[in-house]
C-alpha cells in the first residue's frame, strides 16, 4: 500500500554513526558531570549540617545564659525575701540577731515542709500508677480482680 511502510523501517531506531572513541568521550564527560553534582550535593549537605550545629550551639548558649540570669533573679529575690523577714523579726524581737535567727530557721523549715510534701506527692503518685499497671496486667493475665 502507498502510505504504509514495512515494519523493520518503523522500529528501526534513528542510527547516529559516532564512533566508539567518541561515545567513550561522550560517557567520560557525563560521568565527570555526574560526579561533580555528586561533590555539589556533599558539600551542600555538609554546610547544611555545620550551619544547624551552629544553630543549635548558638540557642543552647541562650538558653544557658538565660538560664543563669533568671537563677540570679530568682536567689536575689529570695535573699530580699529573707532579709526583710529578718528585719521584721528583728523589729518584733528587739534584737537584731535574734531576727535574723528566727527567719533563716523559719524558712528551712518552710522550704524542708515543701519537700518532704512534694516527694509524698511523687512517691504516692507513682505507686498509684505502678499498681494500676500490675493490677491491669493481673486482670488480663487471668481475669481475677486484685
Amino acid at each position: 500500500m502507498p502510505g504504509m511502510t514495512e515494519p523493520e523501517e518503523r522500529t528501526t531506531p534513528p542510527t547516529t554513526e559516532q564512533s566508539p572513541s567518541e561515545a567513550a568521550d561522550g560517557a567520560g564527560r557525563d560521568v565527570r558531570r555526574l560526579l561533580d553534582y555528586v561533590s555539589l550535593y556533599i558539600s551542600a549537605k555538609a554546610d547544611s549540617l555545620r550551619a544547624t550545629a551552629r544553630t543549635i550551639g548558638l540557642l543552647a548558649a541562650l538558653g544557658i545564659a538565660g538560664l543563669i540570669l533568671v537563677a540570679g533573679i530568682i536567689a536575689t529575690a529570695g535573699v530580699m525575701l529573707v532579709l526583710a523577714a529578718a528585719a521584721g523579726f528583728a523589729r518584733l524581737f528587739g534584737i537584731v540577731w535574734l531576727g535574723d535567727l528566727v527567719a533563716g530557721l523559719v524558712f528551712i523549715a518552710v522550704f524542708a515542709a515543701a519537700a518532704v510534701i512534694a516527694y509524698k506527692v511523687v512517691c504516692v503518685r507513682a505507686y498509684r500508677n505502678i499498681r494500676k499497671k500490675y493490677e491491669k496486667m493481673m486482670r488480663k493475665f487471668d481475669g481475677r480482680q486484685p
